[in-house]
């Protein structure tokens, strides 16, 4: 939790420096790499670090995404965009976090490895989001970001 806070107080120099897009992409895939690394022993200090893990993951994708809903919605919207942003994040996190008791009660530790396609899976989905963006210069828009 205290990476966390560290990661939010250091939210406006790391949107500076960071494009939101590598910021998401960036949480998804240390997802990735700390549910694959999870059930590895590795003693007080690389769990410490491991959860630290989670301050990019949750952090920096929250703060990625609340940025381009900023960026890509209507601020009258952005009310409605944000409550629909949280109501699906909370109903994913409660639905995957049923199922990952049953998975861990019939895997163990190997659970986890379904964990990491599941976070895997949400990296195909921001990379779609990325790549069918209408004002993307591939799908022949006019592009409203550097990156």
């Amino acid at each position: 939790m205290l990476a966390e806070i560290v990661m939010f107080v250091f939210t406006k120099a790391i949107t500076r420096r960071f494009s939101i897009w590598t910021m998401i992409f960036s949480g998804c895939i240390l997802a990735v790499v700390r549910w694959i690394i999870f059930p590895m022993s590795l003693g007080f200090w690389g769990y410490f670090v491991l959860q630290c893990f989670h301050a990019f993951t949750y952090a920096i994708m929250h703060t990625g995404m609340q940025n381009r809903l900023v960026q890509r919605v209507p601020e009258e919207q952005e009310s409605s965009a944000q409550g629909l942003y949280f109501f699906y994040t909370g109903f994913f996190t409660a639905v995957v976090t049923f199922f990952s008791g049953y998975l861990y009660s019939w895997f163990g530790v190997d659970g986890f490895l379904v964990m990491s396609a599941v976070a895997l899976a949400g990296c195909g989905f921001a990379a779609a989001s990325f790549v069918l963006q209408p004002q993307r210069l591939l799908v022949g828009g006019k592009t409203s970001e550097a990156s």
